[in-house]
């Protein structure tokens, strides 16, 4: 389904406490980890600074403070608002690392997918990779669940486009990652398109595609839900919020099966399960969330349609710091294709 979710699955063809929030020159990265999680942002535990938590659209502590609310009634509100705030802030990054196990007709496989995404009001950097392993897949099925994309668009009105084979998308057992080496990456046939960002960021539906991709109203589970105050061991306050969807609302949701079946290119998509945690900054912008889903319905794309369902564990880290939000290696891989 996806992201806060969008809740990103494991077969979204698009795809953090850390020490490094780029690629290094081989297309490699550091690595540091969050509770076994492979992450690769420097500044996940640092709240946004004023500059970026003053381009905030809707704020969240009244929905939080409104004791009319129910806790289920705040966090479909709040995720409205994290929509919203991420289509307006004005600068943010954040890497997900998806594991599960996906099956497509009577093959399975445990698919990675991961996607490091980094936005700010005059440029875009979007880099997407899933690869299956231990995996008995045909060379049909891969088609559907292997994927290498980057989608750069620096200052100016030009779009880059990249991709690369998806033999080239390395696989390190011992971090967890993917990574793709930049000599590997080639020119799409969008490579020098054109292409804007928009200003001020205020592009909802592409927010939806890292936020909410459920229809927020009416569908979180009641007994679910539960609301947290914490704070960051520098004193920065966020909330936890801790929830699961009612599936028999999703499944009745046109919305909400529409962006599944979209995110999955899939039909006949349903939902079977899906919980949640998710941790926002005080101001409104998301810090990290995680979701456990499980869905079933058919994948694959004009003609060739096989039964497909998959189980996996999405994680989402979230930072709004200038060095987080460095483009120069994507840069560096569109010079050299120049």
């Amino acid at each position: 389904m996806k992201k806060i979710i969008t809740l990103i699955t494991i077969l979204t063809l698009i795809g953090s406490v850390g020490l490094l929030a780029v690629a290094c020159d081989d297309g490699e990265y550091n690595v540091n980890e969050f509770e076994g999680i492979p992450n690769v942002l420097q500044d996940y535990e640092v709240a946004p600074d004023e500059s970026v938590a003053a381009s905030v659209h809707t704020a969240i502590l009244p929905i939080i403070n409104d004791t009319t609310l129910s806790d289920a009634e705040k966090i479909q509100q709040i995720m409205n608002a994290a929509e919203y705030n991420e289509s307006f802030v004005n600068r943010y990054t954040y890497f997900n690392y998806t594991k599960g196990t996906t099956t497509i007709k009577d093959k399975s496989g445990t698919l990675i997918y991961q996607r490091l995404r980094k936005q700010n009001a005059n440029a875009k950097d979007d880099m997407t990779l899933k690869l299956p392993v231990n995996h008995n897949f045909g060379s049909t099925e891969v088609m559907f669940v292997r994927n290498a994309a980057l989608r750069y668009n620096p200052a100016g009105n030009t779009y880059y486009r990249m991709e690369a084979d998806g033999k080239d998308i390395k696989y390190d057992e011992e971090s967890g990652l993917l990574s793709v080496d930049n000599s590997a990456w080639k020119k799409h046939s969008q490579f020098g398109s054109e292409g804007t960002i928009s200003p001020g960021l205020h592009n909802l539906e592409d927010a939806k595609k890292t936020c909410a991709n459920w229809n927020c109203k009416n569908i979180v589970s009641a007994d679910s839900a539960k609301i947290e105050k914490k704070t960051t061991k520098n004193g920065d306050v966020y909330y936890e919020l801790t929830f699961e969807i009612d599936k028999d609302v999703a499944n009745a949701d046109s919305t909400t099966i529409a962006r599944l079946e979209q995110d999955n290119s899939g039909k006949n998509m349903s939902v079977n399960y899906i919980k949640a945690k998710v941790q926002i900054w005080e101001c409104g912008l998301l810090k990290y969330y995680s979701t456990d889903e499980s869905w079933n319905g058919k994948i694959g794309a004009a003609i060739i349609w096989y039964t497909g369902s998959a189980e996996s564990v999405s994680n989402v880290f979230y930072s709004y710091s200038e060095r987080d939000n460095d483009m120069s290696n994507s840069e560096s891989i569109k010079n050299g294709l120049l």
